[in-house]
C-alpha cells in the first residue's frame, strides 16, 4: 500500500511540474517577444532624438523631443503599431464626413487615384485629382438663356 501511495505522490509531483512549466512558457515567450520590439523602439527613439537635436524635423525641438518620447512610451506599452496596415482604410473612412454623395465620391477617388505631393515637414501631403467634366453643348435659345438683372 505504501508503494501505491508513493507512486501516486510521484505522479502528482510530475503532473504539478508539467502544469507549472506549461503556465510559465507563455510568460517566457511573451517577455522574449516583447524585448525585440522594445530594442527596436529604443533605436527608433535614439534616431528621432538625434534628428530633433540636429534640427532635421519640421517642428520645434521641444515638441519633437516630446513626440519622440511619447512614441517610445507607446511602443513599450504596445500601443504603437507602425505595421497595422489600416492607413488606407482610415483615409477612406474620413471621406464619410462629406454629407453630399458627390463630394464623398470625389474624396474616395482622390484617396485611390490622386497624385500625392508635399511632405509632412512642409506642412502636409496634398492629394490632387483632376476630373474632366463634359460641357453641355446643347444650343441655348433666347427662352433658355439666363436673365440678366439691372443691365441697363
Amino acid at each position: 500500500m505504501q508503494t501505491t501511495l508513493a507512486n501516486d505522490r510521484t505522479d502528482m509531483m510530475r503532473i504539478a511540474r508539467h502544469l507549472a512549466l506549461a503556465c510559465l512558457l507563455p510568460a517566457i515567450a511573451m517577455s522574449t517577444a516583447h524585448s525585440e520590439p522594445t530594442a527596436q523602439a529604443q533605436a527608433d527613439y535614439q534616431k528621432q532624438k538625434a534628428d530633433c537635436l540636429n534640427g532635421q524635423t519640421g517642428e520645434s525641438k521641444k515638441t519633437c523631443l516630446r513626440e519622440a518620447a511619447a512614441a517610445l512610451n507607446d511602443a513599450k506599452t504596445g500601443r504603437l503599431d507602425k505595421n497595422n496596415g489600416n492607413f488606407d482604410q482610415n483615409a477612406l473612412a474620413r471621406c464619410q464626413a462629406f454629407k453630399n454623395a458627390d463630394d464623398r465620391d470625389l474624396c474616395e477617388r482622390r484617396q485611390r487615384q490622386g497624385v500625392v505631393s508635399g511632405s509632412v515637414a512642409g506642412g502636409g501631403d496634398l492629394r490632387e485629382l483632376t476630373v474632366t467634366v463634359p460641357v453641355d453643348t446643347t444650343p441655348q435659345t433666347q427662352d433658355t438663356m439666363p436673365q440678366q438683372s439691372g443691365a441697363n
